[in-house]
Order: structure tokens, then sequence, then C-alpha cells
């Protein structure tokens, strides 16, 4: 496969001083340098912030929602939900494990596109939003993303990510004269990783009083 150089370009993470920037080239053909990139629909800034991907977004989502209101004749709450549900809430959802906001404006800022849509539905207009949800049998998107970090940290933890196991064998590699100082942060990390996905559990339970089961 032949490389694409025009799509090419530098993006430098964090803060790099003027003095040590170095210019990088392919085949004699200088690569530029950029504050933002997208890759695989997502888009990476210097500062590694979610909010300008969080912003393109929300915007396109409040595009696809509108539309959907201007298009469906029928008043239906099924039919529209339906439709949300396949052409809006996707978008919303892609790889938000990598990006899921944790300002409290921001996430009001993505709950805000299901907040206006259910809002706009016939009979729903003076409901309270908890009431509209429940009404339609939606969960928020805050909850759903809750759900789908349960689902990345269990799949982390328990091997199923083949590239993040790889990743996991890279860092905790040791020469095999300090194997036993290998084991030791094999465990700490076992720790850790048991007490990060303990955490999402409790935080989940605790704001949607959800009942959490645990297996021994």
């Amino acid at each position: 496969m032949q490389l694409s150089i025009s799509k090419c370009n530098i993006l430098d993470i964090g803060h790099i001083p003027h003095d040590t920037i170095h210019t990088y080239t392919i085949d004699g053909s200088v690569l530029p340098c950029s504050v933002k990139c997208c890759d695989l629909g997502i888009i990476i800034t210097r500062n590694l912030s979610p909010s300008q991907h969080m912003h393109a977004v929300t915007a396109t989502a409040h595009q696809h929602a509108n539309s959907i209101h201007r298009c469906f004749l029928s008043g239906d709450h099924n039919s529209l939900v339906c439709a949300f549900v396949v052409y809006v809430r996707p978008i919303l959802e892609y790889n938000s494990v990598v990006w899921s906001p944790c300002l409290n404006c921001e996430i009001e800022e993505v709950e805000k596109v299901q907040r206006r849509f259910t809002k706009r539905l016939k009979r729903l207009k003076t409901r309270s939003y908890s009431d509209r949800l429940c009404r339609l049998g939606l969960p928020s998107l805050e909850l759903r993303r809750l759900h789908l970090d349960l689902i990345f940290c269990y799949n982390f933890w328990f091997g199923i990510h083949q590239v993040l196991r790889l990743f996991l064998s890279l860092v905790m590699y040791k020469r095999p004269e300090v194997m036993r100082t290998n084991c030791i942060n094999r465990g700490l990390t076992a720790l850790l990783g048991v007490g990060f996905l303990l955490r999402k559990l409790y935080t989940c339970g605790m704001t949607y009083h959800l009942p959490l089961i645990l297996h021994h």
C-alpha cells in the first residue's frame, strides 16, 4: 500500500518550546505541523482535551435530531424515538470511552441533545426531563456512557481486548534478573485495576440506584 504523504502531519502533544520543534520529512516532503488532527473519527488536540470533538459531535447530533422532527409527519412517540436511537444516539456514543466528558458543563452539553429532542415531542413539553425519559423508556446519555465504560473496563481487565493485553505485556516487561519485582508490579497493577473497576461500579450504582452483583 502506498503512503499518502498529503494526508500526513505532525501533532505535538503538550507544551513544546519553539526552539525544540523539529522538522520531519518523507521522501523530501516536509510534513506540516497541526494543532489538531482527526483519527478514526476522533478529533485529537495538542492538550488531549475532548472539547473540540465533543462540540463537533453535539452539533452534528443536533442537526440529525432536528431533521427527524422536520421529516417525520407522524407524531407517534415510538417512531420518533426509534429514529433518534438509530440515527442520533450512535453519533454521541461512537468511541465515547476515548472522549467521554468529565466536566458538568460538558456532560450537560451532550445530554442537551436528547433533552431538546424529547421536549419537542407532543404532550411532553411541560414534563420534566426525568419524567420524559421514564415515559419513553430511554436511559440518559450519561448512564449509557457509564455502561460503555464498565464494559470497556471488564474487557480491559480480563484481557478480551488483545491489543490492550499486548500493551500491558510491554509495560510490565522486566528482565529475568528482576523477576521478583515484576511479580510485585503485576500484583500492584491487579489491585489498581480491580479498584478502578469497583469505583466505576460504585459510582454507577450510587448515582442511578442500580442493583450491583459481584461474583466471587
